[in-house]
């Protein structure tokens, strides 16, 4: 069930930030008609995200090692605040006092791993340009 612009049919560029690798192939496989590109940490996610322009959506893991999505959404805000619109956070939870704070005052949209593909479809086509897209059967 791909999501796609509806004007154009063209694919949704997407950047997917996650330390669990099967994560990232599980998304990218569900999301394989889209332009996808992965992250399997914060550090490399900054450097696409430095090198590249912008994507439609960012699913982001909110609880990595080192990096984590919470240092990724500052440096989004900081660098590309209109791209920091568009991230959705994906949590397995094991929250720390930084994280509990961040969780209540956020307003992007967190997503509870497991989740289903069917919330995730509808938080992606809310967030990425969501005058726009459409879920393609």
């Amino acid at each position: 069930m791909p999501v796609s612009d509806a004007q154009t049919n063209t694919p949704l560029s997407m950047l997917i930030i996650d330390d669990e690798p099967y994560i990232t192939v599980i998304l990218s496989r569900f999301f394989g008609q889209e332009e996808i590109v992965t992250a399997n940490d914060g550090a490399a996610a900054l450097e696409i995200l430095g090198s590249r322009g912008d994507f439609d959506v960012v699913l982001c893991d909110l609880n990595m090692p080192e990096i984590d999505g919470i240092d990724i959404y500052g440096w989004l805000r900081a660098h590309r605040p209109n791209l920091s619109e568009r991230i959705i956070f994906l949590s397995g939870g094991a929250y720390d006092a930084r994280m509990i704070s961040f969780t209540a005052n956020t307003t992007q949209p967190i997503v509870d791993k497991p989740f289903t593909f069917e919330e995730l479809i509808g938080l992606v086509k809310r967030i990425a340009r969501p005058s726009q897209v459409a879920v393609q059967g």
